[in-house]
């Protein structure tokens, strides 16, 4: 599976929008699971393991097929 750097940015931009506990305390991560150009999972939470975990469930239990989904995992400032 190839994915371009522009659709990746995008996912990393949609990412940071949705970051909101980041936002305010700077100290979480997040994660979001893309499917066909939209965001079919988000998590975020203090360690970034918990993060995935939570993102790959939520896409589970919303009968997401990973199949050609992409994951996008910010776990620094978003800044940067």
């Amino acid at each position: 599976m190839t994915v371009a750097v522009e659709e990746v940015q995008r996912m990393v931009r949609r990412l940071n929008r949705e970051s909101t506990i980041f936002r305010r305390t700077g100290r979480t991560r997040s994660a979001g699971i893309f499917h066909d150009g939209k965001m079919v999972a988000f998590a975020e939470d203090i360690s970034r393991h918990n993060t995935l975990d939570k993102a790959i469930g939520a896409a589970a239990e919303n009968g997401v097929d990973s199949r050609g989904a992409s994951l996008s995992l910010q776990v620094d400032n978003p800044q940067v």
